[in-house]
């Protein structure tokens, strides 16, 4: 197979998982060590003349990620540019009922501008998540996936065409205690010399 060939499958698979939408909220990509945790963004990006004021995502996460519960017991993540008086910022667990860190697969994330007026910024970050990596994760690239995505505008209007750009997180392999049990074996040390 030809570097053309290649490359010509990268660009289809990048296409497939990241459809051609309009205006989009946009997830960061992040690079962490396994048994590690990476802040993942998401802002707006706007195309036209689209006036986002209201928005609402699913992130969807297999292992080797998780996102862990915060100190209220909701997914840990917070509004980052849109702490006003009139807007409301939430994010619930999914599938309704599951049990977080053990059988929960996904987050719904929401920032509604209870006046529909006020406008999110082109490129302004929306909220963010501390995303955990299994120890035993293995090395590379792991797609975080997003979807359901709804927006509206300051008119109140859905609008359409509006998706969402899924994250890459590269996952580095552990460094020492691989399993966290508290010690460093020899297989984890032949690990982390086959890092070097």
């Amino acid at each position: 197979m030809s570097a053309r060939d290649i490359g010509l499958l990268l660009s289809v698979a990048w296409l497939v998982g990241n459809p051609a939408y309009g205006t989009a909220l946009v997830l960061s990509d992040g690079t962490v060590p396994a048994g590690e945790t990476v802040r993942v963004s998401v802002s707006l990006n706007a195309q036209g003349d689209d006036q986002i004021a209201n928005t609402r995502n699913d992130i969807h996460f297999d292992a080797p990620f998780h996102i862990l519960p915060g100190k209220n017991g909701r997914p840990d993540c917070w509004q980052v540019e849109r702490a006003t008086n009139i807007g409301y910022f939430s994010a619930s667990f999914m599938p309704m009922g599951c049990m977080p860190g053990v059988d929960c697969t996904g987050i719904r994330a929401q920032f509604l501008d209870n006046e529909d007026t006020d406008t999110i910024a082109d490129g302004a970050v929306i909220y963010r998540c501390n995303v955990t990596i299994d120890a035993n994760a293995a090395p590379g690239a792991h797609a975080l996936r997003c979807d359901g995505t709804l927006m509206g505008g300051a008119n109140g209007m859905k609008v359409d065409n509006a998706g969402c750009r899924n994250s890459t997180i590269t996952v580095l392999p552990c460094r020492g205690d691989c399993d966290g049990d508290g010690q460093v074996t020899i297989d984890e040390l032949v690990t982390g010399i086959n890092i070097a």
